[in-house]
């Protein structure tokens, strides 16, 4: 049928790179994830829509905040692209019960 299959680790590379970029190009999706403030931007409207639709996304945008702190804690420097990492192998290590939590609520 022509379809290929990619393990996480390969693509994880790319998720981390894409979705930080994203967000450093568009500081005002950081700024809504820390404060949670209504913003009337329809370009972040549209990004942070499109994440709430998945599981993962939707545990981005929820957790983004408090791993953020919880690196600066730890001492370590800030860039977007070390919160995504993080927030990405602690996904890795859900178990399928808890990614379909997740993805229950994004119905």
């Amino acid at each position: 049928d022509g379809s290929i299959s990619l393990k996480m680790s390969e693509i994880k590379p790319y998720v981390i790179e894409i979705m930080s970029k994203i967000f450093d190009a568009h500081p005002q999706i950081i700024d809504f994830l820390r404060s949670g403030c209504h913003t009337s931007d329809n370009s972040v409207s549209q990004i942070l829509l499109a994440l709430h639709q998945y599981a993962f996304g939707l545990y981005f945008c929820r957790n983004f905040f408090s791993e953020e702190k919880t690196l600066k804690e730890e001492g370590m420097r800030y860039e977007t692209k070390r919160v995504v990492k993080s927030l990405l192998d602690t996904w890795m290590t859900f178990n399928n019960k808890k990614k379909s939590a997740y993805r229950w609520e994004t119905l």
